[in-house]
């Protein structure tokens, strides 16, 4: 079986979410439409085709106007500033030598640090936004989307474990030394200002917003930088992965899953699952949910 980064932090927030994704399949047969999930989703979806595929711009507009999906039409407006924006900023930025791999995939065994086995239930599996080399040295890229990359996400991001984790599977995977990580950080920016001092006058239209995110990006708000990788952490998160893998095969092997209610209402928002857990899987509440194979975001499970 395959355990990725998000499945394992979903397992460390609560066990019983884990299992209603990862072992039950279930997900809400009506899927929430958040815009800052969807941006983040297209964005990296653009920055693919722009980066890897040698797509120009205005291919890369054409591709978001047509193949892109948003519910809501104002949000596809700002998305494709938002790129306009970004493609005008990096032209700016030093360049890696050579784009060696976008979207990579990996799966590698789970290693037990102190006896050198492989875990018999799980391997970690996961997936790198790119890799590229500068010189003779290879770094993962990744792209972030955020509300506010100000230097307080900088150093949060910077002890993100999920990057040593997938640096160390990486060069396993490749037979490569993962030097560092170099972060795309692009600020969200899904609202429109309106002219003038009351809040009540007209909406900007589409050629001021471009001309505001990339007056914002060219100042400071786009961030591109660079992450070396802790030996005392890529060790930490070796074992951790062990540990994540054991304590999940324990709990499927005893069918006891707890329940951390600290995590019920997240970012303001309701559990996906929490009807189930306050009815005790009532089957009029289980038609509310349909089956999915987890893991989403790989090609083979």
């Amino acid at each position: 079986m395959i355990i990725t980064h998000s499945a394992g932090q979903l397992w460390k927030d609560c066990p019983t979410r884990y299992k209603r994704r990862h072992v039950d399949h279930l997900v809400l047969a009506v899927k929430e439409y958040t815009p800052h999930l969807f941006y983040g989703t297209a964005f990296h979806s653009i920055l693919e085709r722009y980066h890897f595929d040698d797509f120009d711009v205005e291919a890369c507009v054409d591709y978001l106007v047509n193949e892109i999906s948003l519910k809501n039409e104002d949000h596809k407006a700002h998305l494709i500033a938002s790129f306009l924006a970004y493609a005008e900023k990096e032209k700016k930025l030093q360049q890696w030598d050579e784009f060696v791999y976008s979207e990579k995939e990996f799966r590698q065994p789970i290693i037990h640090q102190g006896t050198g086995e492989p875990h018999p239930d799980f391997i970690q599996g996961g997936k790198v936004d790119g890799i590229v080399r500068i010189g003779e040295q290879f770094f993962l890229l990744e792209h972030k989307t955020a509300a506010r990359p100000d230097e307080h996400y900088q150093r949060r991001i910077s002890i993100d474990r999920q990057i040593h984790q997938y640096a160390l599977f990486v060069s396993k995977e490749l037979g490569i030394e993962i030097e560092g990580v170099l972060y795309n950080v692009i600020p969200k920016e899904l609202r429109w200002s309106r002219k003038g001092r009351k809040s009540n006058g007209p909406l900007e239209g589409l050629k001021d917003y471009t001309a505001r995110l990339k007056s914002r990006y060219m100042e400071k708000e786009f961030l591109r930088f660079y992450v070396s990788l802790s030996p005392v952490t890529m060790a930490d998160v070796a074992q951790e992965c062990w540990t994540i893998a054991d304590g999940v095969s324990r709990m499927m092997r005893e069918d006891s899953w707890f329940k951390n209610t600290k995590r019920c209402f997240d970012y303001g928002r309701r559990c996906p699952y929490w009807e189930l857990c306050e009815t005790g899987d009532r089957p009029d509440v289980m038609s509310l949910y349909t089956t999915k194979d987890p893991h989403e975001e790989l090609s083979i499970v």
